[in-house]
Parts: structure tokens; C-alpha cells; sequence
């Protein structure tokens, strides 16, 4: 399934890297005390493939020279001379696909029919109503409580660098938000783990990603799944991790039903050999964005913070002929926002990058492009959002060779 929003925000490149800096971001809160429930059954999961976003192929023209090619790449996908991260390229294999041709849901009772599978906190209960499928849901009742008790999934294993998909059903029963609407309600949260407990951002909090469910019809609505995605990448530290649903302390009061919840394996077929790598701190233009290194997983020496819309980096003398993928490594808060790709001042596609649950998490997407013979300017072109915590970091473009 592929998910995508309009986000702006500009990077022109010749196959250079790109640089930027990050401004810091709040950070997760610390996960309380959590009781138990269990219950029993079996139920439907939404099937929702994780596949990769690709743009469609645009044959561009010829331009001048010849130019260097990006580092911090190696042949076999791998990226190399890192800060933080390690996120693994090529042609990722199908093997999480089931015996149906469907991405394999890796939650193991996603529709809480087997309660056993999730830890339950104070003012959540699994039930036997308002299921979306099956007959069970988990309901979390919002009482104006902090955000630190939590429900949470059993462990994931997850290597690094794997690329992953969380979507979520949820419906809400006269929810109270918060002032600021959609982020001042309840999260659907992914959380770090490594063999010590809890994997650490750059700033010593907990890595988490947030989804917020939606605020409409005066927080009455049945079950939707519009906007609850987030693509993310395991982190260079860790060894799995878990899915959480928390409220927010401003909602006071009402319930919000979750159901269906699935973690796909994203794959990406279309991409064959690595052939080079534009760091984004290399960029030779950047636009509306400075380079930073406060938030840690970044590669290279450095990543590009889109500070206003559009935000822009330009690589020039990028010597590339024939058919490829430009995969951009992107963090992200908030919404889906468009990521255009220009080369040689032609836009080749725009696509909807979805939220990777906050800033320091990163995922990748995907532009399919075919260059003309001679030397290329390329630009990358990215939508910011609001507030400081809506600025997208970019940290590369991986160039793919085409997989035939």
C-alpha cells in the first residue's frame, strides 16, 4: 500500500551529497507503570502491502560535464563512514511475503484477540465491542492523565537498517483534544529496543515515533486510517522494537478504539546495484535549510534541515546515463508532505512522503529516473510543514542502478 502526501521542499543537485543541519526537538516522554490483560480469539488483520513508493521514469536531457560521484556509499548497498546508522540498500528480498503473496503482518496478534500479546496499561482495556474486525479492540480512555502509561506490543526483532511500515485503524467516542487539534490527541508510538533496555536518541531520551489519530467531527468518527502510517528504518543500535498506544494529557476525556494494526517489511525490488551516493551536506546549493548533526542516525558527516518551504538542494556534474532509482533518505514529523525531484530544471515526479515518526528516524523514498547521456544538475525539492518539529531532515540520495 502506498501512502503519500504533498510535501515541498526543493533539492537541486548534480550528483553531489547534500548538507544541513537540525534544529532539536522535544522529546518523547518516559513509559510508566503497565498493567496487564488478556483475552482470546482470532481476528482479521488489514492487509496493507509494504512496498515501496516509485515515481514513474522520465527520460531527461544532456547537459555539461562530467562530475565526481558521491561517498559514503559502498557496493553492496551498505552505507559506510557513518555517523550513528547503517541502512542497507539493493534488492531486498520477498521472503516476508506469506503463502497468499500478501506483505506478512510481523504483529503477532494485531487485532488483540489474543490479549497475552499486549502488555495493558492503567486506563486501556482490551473488549469485546467496537472491534473493527473479529471481536475484540483495544480502548484507551483519555482522563486528562500524563503520557506515560502506555500499551505495548511484544518485541520485534528488527535488524538495522530495515525499512518497515506501521498502519493503524483507529475510531474515537467523544474525545476531547487538546488546543492544537491533530497532535493533541492519542498516539499510535513505535520505541527502540536493544539488549540494555531502551535505544537512545541524540539528545538521551528514548528513540520514539509518534502517530497521532485524527481530531474531526468534534472527536466522533468511526474507524479510519487516514494519515495512520509511518515508514521508518530500524536503528544502527537495537535489536527490535514495540508498538504502543498512549493518550495525550490534554485530552480529558473520551475513547479512542484501535484495531488491525499491522507492521509490514517494506521492500524494494526495483533497485539493483548500488552505483553512488549524494550526501546532502555536499549538496553544492541549499536553499531554506542549514546542516546539522544534533539528531544522531544521519550518515556522512552530516544532514540538511529544511527550515521554510521550499526547502532546496542542488548536486551539479552528476555524470549519470541510463535508467535508475534516486532513493532519498528523509526524516520527518507530522503529515505526509510532497518531495519532488528536478533534473536539469525538469521535474521528474512528485510523490507523498509519508511521516517517519519523528525527527532522527529515517526512511527512504523512492524516484525512478532516466537520464540522458552527458552531465546532470540534480535537484531535490522538499515541503516542510509546520512548526520547528515539521522541518524534514535529508540525509542522501542513494543512486540505484534500475533491477531488470
Amino acid at each position: 500500500m502506498q501512502f503519500a502526501r504533498p510535501a515541498t521542499f526543493i533539492l537541486a543537485a548534480t550528483f553531489a551529497t547534500l548538507g544541513c543541519g537540525s534544529t532539536s526537538s522535544t522529546d518523547s516522554a518516559t513509559d510508566g507503570t503497565e498493567a496487564s490483560s488478556t483475552s482470546v480469539g482470532s481476528a482479521e488483520t488489514a492487509t496493507t502491502p509494504g512496498t515501496a513508493t516509485t515515481a514513474t521514469a522520465t527520460t531527461l536531457g544532456t547537459s555539461g560535464d562530467t562530475g565526481s560521484s558521491g561517498t559514503g556509499s559502498s557496493s553492496d548497498g551498505t552505507s559506510t563512514g557513518i555517523t550513528g546508522s547503517t541502512d542497507t540498500g539493493g534488492s531486498e528480498s520477498t521472503d516476508t511475503e506469506g503463502e497468499t503473496g500478501e506483505p506478512e503482518n510481523l504483529l503477532p496478534n494485531p487485532g488483540f484477540e489474543l490479549g497475552d500479546t499486549w502488555t495493558v496499561a492503567t486506563n486501556h482495556q482490551i473488549v469485546d465491542s467496537d472491534a473493527r474486525s473479529g471481536t475484540m479492540a483495544l480502548r484507551v480512555t483519555s482522563t486528562g492523565e500524563s503520557m506515560s502509561s502506555s500499551t505495548w506490543s511484544d518485541r520485534i526483532p528488527a535488524n538495522a537498517g530495515e525499512e518497515y511500515e506501521l498502519h493503524t485503524w483507529v475510531q474515537a467516542q467523544n474525545l476531547t483534544a487538546g488546543p492544537n487539534g491533530n497532535g493533541d490527541t492519542p498516539l499510535t508510538v513505535i520505541r527502540f529496543r536493544d539488549a540494555d533496555g531502551f535505544v537512545l536518541n541524540g539528545h538521551g531520551r528514548r528513540t520514539e515515533g509518534y502517530r497521532w489519530a485524527p481530531y474531526i467531527n468534534n472527536g466522533n468518527y468511526p474507524y479510519v486510517d487516514d494519515n495512520m502510517v509511518i515508514h521508518f528504518q530500524m536503528t544502527q543500535t537495537g535489536d527490535g522494537f514495540e508498538v504502543g498506544f498512549r493518550t495525550w494529557e490534554n485530552n480529558t476525556s473520551g475513547d479512542t478504539f484501535y484495531d488491525d494494526v499491522s507492521i509490514f517489511r517494506r521492500t524494494f525490488p526495483e533497485r539493483g546495484a548500488l552505483d553512488s551516493t549524494l550526501q546532502a551536506e555536499d549538496a553544492d546549493v541549499i536553499t531554506q535549510a542549514f546542516i546539522g548533526t544534533e539528531e544522531i542516525e544521519f550518515t556522512g558527516t552530516g544532514y540538511v534541515d529544511v527550515t521554510d518551504d521550499p526547502g532546496e538542494l542542488t548536486w551539479n556534474d552528476v555524470a549519470l546515463t541510463g535508467d535508475y532509482i534516486l532513493s532519498v533518505r528523509y526524516s520527518r514529523e507530522g503529515f505526509d508532505r510532497p518531495m519532488s525531484i528536478f533534473v536539469d530544471d525538469v521535474e521528474v515526479e512528485s510523490l507523498d512522503a509519508a511521516p517517519t515518526g519523528r525527527r532522527g528516524m529515517y526512511a527512504t523514498a523512492d524516484f525512478n529516473v532516466s537520464f540522458g547521456a552527458g552531465s546532470h544538475t540534480v535537484r531535490l525539492v522538499v515541503n516542510k510543514g509546520g512548526g520547528p518539529l515539521g522541518q524534514p531532515l535529508i540525509d542522501k540520495i542513494d543512486v540505484y542502478e534500475l533491477s531488470r
